[in-house]
């Protein structure tokens, strides 16, 4: 005769089979291998704002002293670093040898400035004040969401080779929305969840809809509501990211060439092509380290062939997706990370630290 299982034995019995899942092996090493000296003249911790961007050979920090500092990866020195009256969590943007980073001027005007990156010289001053987004560039023309003093957002193409705006679209709040940029389409917000398509001439795509949008951004009357679209252009609503994802008006994305990765504070969500779900994680059975004290930093760190890598509550997970196992777990909450950027073979990880304000150099152990 066959004997039900309890309620809460059962629940009990599942919170032993995932964490011998994720668990079952031990958790992989990390060594701190370098640490910045800046001088900060300031509470370091009082409104505290930091970035970090790398390339093949040098670290550009964005640091709490209002300095861009470049930083040579294998000798640790500092190689230059230019005073922006500012500090910002938008990250440095790298362009071939050149970094591009926002200036401030006075109360009312800022500047985003080209600065060679092995020697921190000023190349030009762009006619923006600010990138608001990850850029794409193709050649020497950059497609971004930008801020323009004399319009305000948009989504443009800034050709950096003769310092001149190609073209721009008025977008709003819209601004601060990671843009699309797809094979033959730009796809860009236009304020709340309303999305639309442009071409990389900067010509709209669809002008001639039946429904008319009524919206602040008057010039674009053509647009579609969702909040997610996935690699294979399909859209995903609220009420999609609702029953798969919790609670999730503190999202990331990340957008790799099959999949789609969501990431809410409750779960992470791996999304294949015809909104397959190929993996949910509920992330609060994973994190192992609950003594420790909470950190609200979380991210999408990276998507690569067949792991997905991703930082939740001081911990940095590498996930194979392709046969569902957790691959590594690095415990970094000694640092209590405010930012984390992984080096191209993941052999480091760069951390800019809450504790400090200070970045890291941690060398990760992947045998």
């Amino acid at each position: 005769m066959k004997k039900n299982i309890p309620n809460k034995t059962f629940q009990f019995l599942k919170l032993i089979s995932l964490l011998i899942l994720f668990f079952g092996f031990k958790a992989n090493a990390q060594k701190e291998v370098w640490k910045s000296d800046v001088i900060f003249y300031e509470d370091s911790l009082n409104d505290f704002y930091s970035s970090i961007a790398v390339d093949s050979t040098q670290i550009y920090f964005i640091a709490n002293d209002y300095y861009v500092h470049a930083i040579d990866k294998k000798t640790g020195k500092t190689i230059w670093n230019y005073y922006l009256a500012n500090k910002t969590n938008n990250s440095p943007k790298i362009f071939k040898n050149n970094i591009l980073v926002g200036k401030h001027i006075s109360e009312y005007s800022n500047q985003c400035i080209q600065l060679n990156s092995k020697t921190g010289d000023t190349v030009q001053t762009l006619l923006i004040s600010k990138i608001e987004t990850e850029p794409l560039f193709k050649n020497d023309v950059m497609y971004c969401t930008a801020l323009n003093d004399g319009v305000g957002g948009v989504i443009m193409a800034y050709n950096l080779a003769e310092n001149k705006i190609d073209w721009q679209q008025f977008i709003a709040h819209g601004v601060s929305t990671q843009p699309h940029f797809l094979k033959d389409k730009i796809v860009a917000n236009a304020e709340a969840d309303n999305w639309f398509e442009i071409g990389y001439d900067g010509v709209l795509k669809d002008t001639t809809c039946t429904y008319k949008a009524t919206m602040f951004v008057e010039s674009i009357p053509c647009v579609n509501n969702y909040e997610v679209l996935t690699p294979d252009e399909i859209q995903l609503n609220s009420d999609f990211l609702t029953s798969n994802l919790g609670e999730y008006e503190n999202f990331n994305q990340k957008v790799g060439e099959k999949i789609t990765v969501l990431m809410s504070d409750e779960n992470l969500l791996i999304i294949g092509r015809n909104k397959k779900i190929l993996q949910k994680i509920n992330l609060s059975e994973i994190s192992s380290i609950p003594k420790f004290e909470p950190n609200g930093y979380k991210d999408l760190i990276k998507i690569e062939d067949d792991f997905i890598w991703f930082f939740y509550q001081n911990q940095l997970f590498s996930y194979n997706y392709k046969i569902n196992t957790m691959d590594k777990i690095y415990d970094v909450s000694k640092w209590k990370a405010h930012q984390l950027v992984l080096e191209i073979d993941n052999s480091m990880a760069w951390i800019i630290s809450k504790n400090d304000a200070q970045l890291y150099g941690i060398q990760l152990n992947n045998k």
